[in-house]
């Protein structure tokens, strides 16, 4: 195996350390006292208490959370069948449906999100949970896909084939 040289090393650690030490130094200043951030004046939860006692940033977190399992449990229900449709397809159908799946992952996503308000909007959908939900889907969607599909590249197709050879039906073998 090849040894890292020292100075990709050294350029790897700034790098971290310039992207990781804001945040840290953040973290550190929300126990601060005073309500100026800067200066110094003692240590407490006095912010997290009032956090804690917001109601609408608590609903806010058990929304977020919510829309996390749904979106998530969506994705990888759909995202590994569709997956295993496409790597068990071949022509020009494949093609296609692959480009128009992926086809999020190339589309910033301020665009994307901005795209999907106006199509709500102009279908008169009623914007909610159920779109959020939507939103949610065509950003994981994609990601999902292109995960289980370099996952199912790598299996050995023999265990597929040893799998039937020992009497597993479609659904066993999947």
């Amino acid at each position: 195996m090849k040894r890292m040289s020292s100075s990709f090393i050294l350029m790897s650690l700034l790098v971290m350390l310039f992207l990781y030490l804001p945040v840290v130094i953040l973290i550190g200043l929300s126990f601060n006292a005073s309500t100026m951030g800067v200066a110094w004046k003692g240590f407490t939860f006095q912010w997290y208490e009032k956090l804690a006692m917001d109601r609408a940033i608590l609903e806010a977190t058990v929304n977020s959370v919510v829309i996390a399992i749904i979106s998530t449990g969506l994705a990888l229900i759909l995202g590994v069948g569709t997956a295993i449709g496409l790597e068990t397809r071949q022509g020009v159908q494949r093609a296609w449906v692959n480009m128009i799946l992926l086809l999020p992952l190339v589309i910033p996503e301020i665009l994307l999100g901005v795209a999907l308000l106006m199509v709500f909007v102009l279908c008169q959908v009623h914007l909610g949970f159920g779109t959020i939900i939507i939103g949610h889907m065509v950003f994981n969607l994609p990601l999902t896909i292109v995960i289980v599909r370099a996952r199912l590249r790598k299996l050995d197709p023999a265990w597929e084939d040893a799998a039937r050879d020992l009497g597993a039906t479609s659904w066993d073998v999947l």
